[in-house]
């Protein structure tokens, strides 16, 4: 008799099994959409803080190399790098400033932006993309086209005041939690647990690796606009080093910027404008596509699509700031994915690894 029940029995447990695992897995989606709703209710705080932590985790070995030999205080160390990140703000801030005077004073330029805006008004009223003329008969195409052009500069205008009274409204509180954050670190170095220290190693390499990629980027795309004396060369120099950390839509954004001051300058021949545009969006796909998976390798292993939707998701959650953090947290939560045993085949699917899917692996 004890045989008869037996396979029932075991039947019975395996039932019993999978329904738990199965449990374990919808408990586990719910728990993330928690997680994730409480990431954007408490993105005021949590959006300084991070990127004040991603600052100190990346300044941290120059701070301890100053303080192994210049300045042996850890707050004389800390107020030097602030100094002087300071006084590097402030010189990219005026050279900016000098190059949008220069441009906005330029006639020749005015010149041919008007001659340009007179041709597409006429081909966009030629196709009825215009605005109507708001019972004003005597507009022409030209004036609706600027009408449009004003209201949409309003709009740019308005959202880019409140971006930037936001972001220096955030950097104050970044630059609080970096203080403390960075004056702390040395206290606590011995006390890092090992998983810290395996993030804070994934999350320093992107960052060191990251950093020199796009630095030599920005510094190509300037050294290739100033070579055809592009105005604005240095900004959009250091527009393509801040953009070139967001994966896929960073560089094709940077690769555009800089077309419309190409192809007004009044002093290129065509052949220089073609040049010019094909050598600094070559540097982009030189940069992303040869430089940076060499450097990179396969340290970070993460599938493509799953880039995408991190940046996506990032992006829906923390907005632009979230677009910038999504490959190294997402980085990060591989590797911390990897060490729990149950959750490791998560970390394999993040890898692209489709087997992790297998009904014999453990997840949650």
């Amino acid at each position: 008799m004890k045989n008869e029940y037996e396979p029932a029995e075991a039947a019975g447990m395996e039932a019993v099994v999978a329904e738990l695992r199965w449990q374990g897995r919808c408990l586990s989606v719910l728990a993330a959409a928690t997680v994730g709703v409480l990431l954007y209710l408490l993105r005021p705080v949590l959006v300084p803080f991070v990127v004040a932590l991603f600052f100190t985790v990346g300044l941290k070995p120059i701070l301890d190399l100053l303080q192994r030999s210049l300045l042996p205080s850890r707050i004389a160390a800390v107020a030097a790098a602030f100094l002087l990140g300071l006084v590097l703000l402030l010189a990219l801030g005026g050279a900016v400033a000098s190059s949008i005077d220069q441009l906005a004073t330029n006639d020749a330029y005015q010149r041919r932006a008007a001659a340009a805006a007179k041709q597409l008004a006429t081909f966009a009223d030629r196709f009825n993309l215009l605005p109507p003329a708001d019972g004003d008969e005597d507009k022409t195409s030209l004036n609706r086209l600027q009408l449009a052009a004003r209201r949409g500069a309003k709009t740019a205008q308005d959202w880019l005041l409140g971006g930037m009274v936001s972001l220096f409204g955030s950097l104050g509180v970044v630059l609080i939690y970096m203080l403390f954050l960075l004056l702390g670190a040395s206290q606590s170095a011995n006390q890092d647990s090992e998983l810290w220290r395996m993030v804070e190693g994934k999350l320093r390499e992107y960052i060191v690796l990251k950093t020199v990629i796009s630095v030599g980027t920005g510094v190509a795309v300037w050294m290739v606009l100033a070579l055809f004396q592009v105005p604005l060369a240095l900004l959009l120099g250091m527009l393509t080093f801040l953009l070139n950390y967001i994966p896929n839509f960073g560089p094709l954004a940077t690769c555009v910027l800089p077309l419309p001051l190409i192809w007004l300058h009044p002093d290129l021949s065509l052949a220089s404008m073609i040049a010019a545009s094909v050598l600094s969006c070559g540097v982009q796909l030189v940069g992303g596509n040869i430089v940076e998976p060499r450097m990179m390798g396969s340290s970070f292993d993460l599938h493509p699509i799953v880039v995408l939707l991190s940046l996506m998701v990032w992006y829906a959650i923390w907005g632009f700031v979230g677009m910038l953090l999504a490959v190294p947290m997402t980085a990060a939560l591989k590797g911390v994915l990897q060490r729990i045993e149950r959750t490791e085949p998560v970390a394999r699917l993040l890898a692209g690894d489709l087997t992790a899917l297998s009904v014999g692996s453990r997840v949650a």
